[in-house]
């Protein structure tokens, strides 16, 4: 992008001239920053939603963009993810009748997105951003970035689209959310910002940031938990992340609250649920790692892991004996 565009040579010298003062009396004159959606993202910001896959990620951002609508604020939800089939599927219920939709809510059609390279893709996107903001639109929700940018692992194209993407929000004081994916990760352990792929460029020009993980305490919960903030307070880290399920009511498909935990206790796995993680530790003990080091990977004591590397060890001379007999 021509960052000309955004400022003439006049413009420029006087921004390079401000004092303090002039810079707070710019600041008195902008609008009031308000809560866009609880106190997780606020007007004029970046905000970015992770998860893996399968988590519902794509389900909770619709939510988010139908709930904005619903307060009377136009807003466009880019979905580079659902066919209208599945987008049918998620939001009918079993008699095949549709749930009604704000009509602040926009979802326009990019199916011939899906048939332009890489380049061309972010082109389009770019251009769609800017006409809709030359509109009115002020609100665009993401679905997801990795469709955009194939090459977020790498930090000089993902340095490259944020720029360009923060360069578009601030000339339209547009308030956006991105919806990314998170790489295999070690599920046991705390949601952080590392879990976002190319996370160190993308989240240097977030404003804010939440995840959505899986409790691993054998129930069908899924938790929200800040990861960063600018605006407001955060309310909902380590020791207070929000908990979900996922239900549809009625035609819609959403996530629905049902309280708030420490993330610790969520990440305590049910004792019936470790066999997985077993033969893991085993594999991890044979490469030579220490009993220490394997408890922290998979965030139990080093007293499990003993347990865990008896019992494989027993399991797998039974199933040699067994072997051998026959």
């Amino acid at each position: 992008m021509n960052n000309n565009i955004l400022f003439s040579d006049k413009e420029e010298f006087y921004s390079w001239e401000m004092t303090a003062n002039q810079a707070m009396s710019k600041a008195l004159a902008l609008p009031d920053v308000k809560s866009l959606y609880k106190d997780l993202w606020y007007t004029g910001e970046i905000a970015f939603l992770f998860a893996e896959t399968n988590v519902g990620k794509s389900i909770y951002a619709m939510q988010v963009a139908e709930y904005v609508a619903r307060s009377g604020i136009k807003t466009m939800y880019l979905d580079y993810e659902l066919s209208y089939s599945q987008f049918k599927s998620r939001y009918t219920n079993e008699s095949g009748n549709p749930y009604i939709f704000s009509n602040n809510l926009l979802r326009p059609d990019l199916t011939i997105d899906k048939y332009c390279d890489s380049e061309m893709i972010k082109e389009r996107f770019f251009r769609l951003l800017k006409l809709q903001a030359q509109k009115g639109v002020k609100v665009f929700i993401v679905d997801n970035i990795t469709y955009l940018c194939e090459r977020l692992e790498c930090g000089k194209f993902a340095l490259a689209f944020m720029k360009e993407l923060k360069q578009m929000q601030q000339k339209y004081e547009l308030s956006i959310l991105v919806v990314a994916h998170t790489p295999k990760r070690n599920v046991t352990k705390p949601l952080q910002a590392d879990d976002l792929a190319g996370s160190k460029k993308l989240l240097n020009f977030a404003d804010s940031s939440f995840a959505l993980g899986k409790a691993l305490d054998g129930t069908d919960t899924i938790y929200l938990k800040q990861i960063k903030t600018r605006e407001g307070r955060k309310l909902y880290g380590e020791d207070n992340v929000i908990m979900y399920i996922i239900e549809k009511n009625g035609s819609f498909l959403q996530f629905t609250h049902i309280g708030y935990k420490e993330e610790s206790k969520l990440l305590q796995q049910n004792r019936r649920d470790n066999s997985h993680l077993i033969p893991l530790a085993y594999k991890m003990h044979l490469e030579g790692k220490s009993g220490r080091s394997i408890a922290k990977e998979f965030n139990v004591s080093e007293a499990c892991i003993r347990k865990w590397l008896t019992k494989y060890k027993h399991s797998q001379l039974y199933l040699d004996n067994i072997t051998t007999m026959a």
